[in-house]
């Protein structure tokens, strides 16, 4: 009745007959599991953290075990899972199974070295599990091992040509790894599969703006924002993209409509403001450096341009400020009377110079 009542979600009524059940046969691991599971629900979460290590201590069911692994794993006490996945895995060396959610709960817990590790085992045991093999690349990739991880990858292809999400992050590494030519065409293997990850195709237009291919890039991203208009991560790579070419207007009206989109993402306003800048809208610009300054104090070209826009407006005091703290922010990119002929407004002819990207 308990099993029934936990099942519909009626947790309350659940929890007498479950406790009953227990108290009547203490050995009933699996009444102390829903009674653990019911609890959790309930938010009564110290009962039934003390349920799961019970069951730890106690039980010698290995698919008990396994299932009380996953309920600590909802309480978010991966160094209980641990505990009942190992025991599970030593009472059955050849449950992979519970192995690799032994791997998921050691890497939880902070023990990548010891999750990757377990997978080894359960890929030098069962070489075709391309679920093991793309998890231990995720492990290697977080510990920067990045050529491991590239070899895991290339197991899971070997074994499912089509797996999108292997040739996703195999892409992304490659492209980390500057191996733009070779992180093209697996990215681009991976698009025409279908894949939906923005990631991908962030990668992708990184590849072909790395190796020159400006176009190629921009049409691969404006695909994606043709379909969903207001993503973050592209517009925000778009505007780069055009910034980069040169295009200066079409890179502002992609960063204000970001700006507008998501007005707490500080970075875009010194960008808007940087690609206004360029184009000698001076007055436009203004108000971006102004929020990005209100966002972080140390923004370089904020502090730079928006001094070099009140020098031209005689607002000598005001502009030294800024200048002077741009000076400090980066002393070698311009000399002291440079700075001082911005503040004397004698630089007409450097009025829209600005910085690299």
């Amino acid at each position: 009745l308990g099993r029934l009542l936990e099942k519909h979600e009626r947790y309350e009524e659940a929890l007498p007959f479950l406790e009953k059940a227990v108290s009547l046969d203490p050995s009933d691991g699996w009444s102390k599991l829903r009674w653990a599971r019911c609890l959790h629900d309930l938010e009564q979460t110290t009962e039934a953290i003390s349920l799961l290590e019970n069951l730890a201590a106690e039980s010698d069911d290995p698919p008990l075990l396994d299932s009380a692994g996953l309920a600590a794993l909802r309480l978010d006490k991966p160094e209980i899972a641990v505990t009942l996945y190992m025991k599970a895995t030593e009472l059955d060396p050849a449950d992979y199974e519970s192995m690799k959610n032994l791997a998921f709960a050691q890497e939880r817990a902070g023990r990548t070295e010891e999750a990757i590790e377990t997978l080894r085992r359960v890929v030098e045991s069962n070489w075709r599990d391309t679920g093991a093999w793309y998890d231990l690349a995720l492990f290697l990739l977080r510990l920067r091992r990045d050529q491991e991880g590239l070899d895991a990858l290339r197991n899971v292809i070997e074994l499912a040509p089509d797996d999108v999400r292997a040739l996703g992050l195999m892409g992304g590494v490659l492209v980390r790894q500057h191996k733009n030519t070779e992180a093209i065409e697996v990215l681009e293997k991976a698009r025409g599969l279908g894949t939906g990850d923005i990631a991908d195709l962030i990668f992708l237009g990184r590849a072909y703006s790395s190796t020159g291919r400006l176009q190629a890039a921009v049409e691969v991203l404006r695909s994606y924002l043709s379909e969903v208009p207001e993503n973050q991560a592209v517009l925000d790579e778009l505007g780069g993209l055009y910034f980069r070419q040169g295009n200066f207007q079409v890179a502002a009206n992609l960063y204000q409509q970001l700006a507008q989109i998501n007005p707490a993402f500080h970075k875009v306003h010194s960008k808007a403001g940087f690609a206004l800048f360029q184009l000698g809208e001076f007055d436009e610009a203004r108000p971006y450096f102004v929020r990005a300054l209100e966002f972080d104090q140390n923004d370089f070209p904020a502090n730079r341009c928006l001094g070099i826009i009140l020098a031209r407006e005689e607002r000598d005091a005001e502009a030294l400020v800024h200048l002077e703290k741009a000076k400090a922010l980066a002393p070698g990119f311009f000399s002291e009377a440079e700075l001082l002929e911005y503040v004397r407004g004698r630089a007409e002819s450097q009025e829209s110079q600005g910085v690299d990207d």
